[in-house]
Parts: structure tokens; sequence; C-alpha cells
């Protein structure tokens, strides 16, 4: 901490005393040329030292200005947040006479509440073309409508407003009777305030920001700490294992844990459907599926490509063996991963940093045919140890955590050296289900890949 300009005269004083006791401390030269000017100016530089220091902790909270956190943030590539104005798509422009000509709905546009307090304008140019205005026409009000997406002219919540309150054309457009927001204006955020600016600049230090790989999976980890043991990134560059269209940047999160829930979905018929989309995904199993209280024939039919399968997107679907009749009410019961599903939802459905689209999947499980031969000493139990065997195995097969490569001799030493009673052990079979090339060899594991063993090709032979 540093000190004020009395506490270092009084230091200053002490030290000169004890080397001679004789100096006049309170008039004359030592007085006049050191001990009344130096004090304050050391005061002054303890205090920009002690400054110095708490910004270089990044405890910036306590001492940085706007303009040097706006600084530090620029320098590490981090904007502050200038707030984002109240939005719609359902501003509507109507006409209650069919359009005679084109009417064309430019980008900037006013529109506003009747007293012009909230103003807002058109963001994205729209046309009502007058060639298929039969298309715009709306029965039910009785004119021809269009909608356009609006956002306000300031930003803040302010302008969050619901829905019939915006009603004013304050730019006059041809052919256009008036305007009405049918949809809520919404999504308003004030400009970004110094202690969650501190914050942002304060986790990009610790590799957390949420525009990073690390702010990502520290983001998922922290939804579910119980449930999810690991995550790894899948980014386009990856394009092996990126395959999903996207126009913005994206990202794939594969998630290692699960939290599954079973629920029944009702879908009434409209009539000659053979297909039913699940809702809730990604579905694991389909236990049962009944019409008008009848147990019908049916098969799940899950999506397992690499674009969208394993995740809330999942076009996972039942496939039934007649098409339904109109009215007919299917009943479906089935389970499913809520965890991804609720971490899309809670997490990851608002815009990212930069409009980063992340998209939580389950990882895609690779079946391991393992077979291995072993002795052991004639005072062990064959079948003990076979049980032990398999415990080791699985413990280094199925981990809970993403492993890049699984070397069978590495497997091997460390059964036959923490299982007991163990003379022998040797390796026969080990490889992937699907795609391996030898009886025996490495097997080297893709980002969003995990290991598990398949049981129906596992054979452990324990010998004496």
């Amino acid at each position: 901490m540093s000190r004020t300009d009395s506490e270092i005269l009084q230091s200053m004083v002490e030290s000169l005393t004890t080397i001679d006791p004789s100096v006049d401390v309170v008039k004359g030269p030592v007085y006049d040329y050191l001990l009344r000017p130096v004090p304050s100016e050391l005061a002054k530089t303890e205090q920009q030292v002690e400054r110095l220091t708490i910004l270089s902790t990044l405890q910036l909270d306590r001492v940085a200005t706007q303009d040097e956190i706006a600084a530090m943030a620029t320098s590490f590539s981090l904007r502050l947040g200038g707030g984002k104005p109240s939005k719609t798509k359902n501003q509507v422009f109507y006409a209650y006479t069919k359009p005679i000509r084109d009417i064309v709905i430019d980008r900037g546009y006013l529109v506003g509440s009747e007293d012009q307090r909230y103003t807002y304008f058109v963001s994205t140019k729209t046309t009502l073309p007058y060639i298929s205005a039969a298309n715009f026409y709306n029965p039910q009000t009785r004119r021809y409508e269009i909608s356009a997406s609006c956002e306000a002219t300031a930003v803040g919540p302010t302008f969050d407003l619901p829905a019939h309150r915006v009603s004013r054309l304050i730019t006059k457009i041809d052919g256009i009777d008036g305007t009405d927001n049918i949809g809520e204006y919404a999504g308003g955020e004030v400009q970004e305030d110094l202690p969650n600016a501190v914050a942002r600049v304060q986790a990009k230090f610790a590799g957390l920001d949420p525009e990073t790989g690390g702010g990502i999976i520290s983001d998922i980890r922290n939804y579910d700490s119980e449930n999810v043991t690991d995550v790894s990134l899948v980014y386009p560059k990856d394009r092996s294992l990126f395959r999903r269209p996207t126009t913005h940047p994206a990202i794939d999160a594969y998630v290692l844990g699960e939290k599954i829930d079973s629920l029944a979905q009702t879908y009434v018929a409209v009539g000659g459907e053979t297909q039913i989309a699940l809702e809730h995904r990604p579905v694991h199993s389909v236990e049962s599926v009944s019409i008008n209280g009848t147990t019908a024939t049916f098969s799940f039919i899950q999506d397992t490509t690499r674009e969208t399968g394993g995740s809330p997107r999942s076009l996972d679907y039942v496939l039934l063996a007649a098409p339904l009749v109109a009215a007919d009410v299917v009943v479906l019961s089935y389970s499913y991963n809520s965890l991804l599903e609720n971490l899309q939802a809670d997490a990851f459905s608002l815009e990212r940093p930069f409009d980063t689209d992340v998209l939580v999947r389950e990882p895609r499980r690779i079946l391991l045919w393992i077979e291995l031969e072993a002795t052991v000493v004639t005072s062990f139990d064959p079948s003990r140890v076979s049980d032990d065997i398999l415990t080791n195995l699985t413990g280094q097969i199925e981990t809970g955590y993403f492993q890049d490569i699984l070397q069978p001799e590495v497997i091997r030493q460390k059964i036959r050296d923490e299982v007991g009673g163990v003379s022998t052990i040797r390796i026969t079979k080990f490889r992937r289900v699907s795609g391996g090339y030898y009886d025996v060899e490495t097997v080297d594991l893709a980002k969003n890949e995990v290991s598990s063993i398949d049981q129906t090709r596992l054979k452990i032979t324990v010998r004496r």
C-alpha cells in the first residue's frame, strides 16, 4: 500500500536523525530542500506504482478508467458492448385496396408509436408485388399485408414494446394505408457498463471468454457439472468431421454426459401421414406407439448423419406401417437426452459473439472388438481374475473422457501390472468393429469420437 506525504516525511526524519542526531529536521537547508518537497513527489510515485501493480494483476475494477478498459479490450480484440436495439420481424404494412404497382418497403423507412415517442426503422427491404398481390390478402382483416423486419432507432430495453403499439407511418409510402406490429419488439439492451466490461476483459485473460473455445467449454461444464464429464470442440476447418452447412462461424460441441428423460408425445393426424417427427431430441429409443389407444407397428428412424445426428436438431422420427386417417390420435412414448436439449436452449439459443452457431452434440461411439488370453498363478481363481481384467479393461476403454489414441500394448501392460494374479496376458484381437484393418492395431480416435467395448465381441479367456 502506498504511503501518504506525512508517513514518508516521518520515515525520512527518522532515517536522518539515526544517521546524524544533530541534523536540524525542522528548519534550515535539509528541511527546505529535502524534507519539504520530496515526500509529496515520492507519495505520487508510490501511488502510481501501486496502481500499475493492481492493473497488472487484472484488478481492473479497483483502479481502471473506462478509457483504459476500452483500450485494453481493444488490444485483445474485445469490443465493449454498445447496446442492442429492440427488433421485430412482424411489422405489418397494409393496404385496403389491391396494389396496381409493386409496393417497396425500403430500408430506413420510419414507423413509430402514435405519439412518436418510440421510433423504428425498416432494417430489411421487402416488396409487395402487384402481380401476386392475391397471395398477400388476409381475409380476416380484409387487407393486403406484408411483414418487414424493423429495429429501434436507439439501443436499450426502453424500446421493447408489446404487439399493436407501433401503428404510425412516419415515412409515407405510396400505396400503403397503415402499419401495425403484430409481433412484440424485444431484445433491447443497454450499453455495457463498467463492471461487465471488466469481467469480460478478465475472462479473456483466463481463457474463458465466450468467443473462445475455452469459454464455450467452460459454459458447458458449468451448466451441469454433475452430468458433463468432458467436452470436445470441432471447427469447420476440421473438414472430415464438420459436415453441416452454415453461413456463419460455427462450432460443434461434443458433450460427454447425458440425462435421459422419458415422455409421451401426442399427435393428431391430418390424414395420410406415415412419418411423425419427434419433438424432443436427440432421441435414444422409442418404447411404444399407439393409435386411438391401440398399439401400432412402427420403426424408429434415428438421425445418424454427420450433419445433425445426435443433436437437438436431429431429424429423428417414427415411421408407421400404414398411413394415418384424419383425426387419429397418436401417442408416442420415447426417451431422449434432455441434457443436450436444455443446454442448447438455455446456453446457446442466443447469439454468440460474431454470430457463432454452437451446436451441442453427442459423441460418436466407436465399438471395439477385443479378445485376450491370460494365465494366472495357481493360488488365484480364474473367474475372479477374469472379472478383474474386465473391470480394468473397461476403465481404460470407457474413461468418461475424450482420448486421442488407444494402444493395445499399453492397455495390456497396465492390466498385467494392476490386476493381481495375472502371470501372462496376450491380446489376440483389438480393433474397431467397423473400419479396422488388422486383428491387433492402434486405434486413433477423432475429436468427436469415444470408445466403447462391443460386449457381443468381447472375449476374455483366463487359464491357470
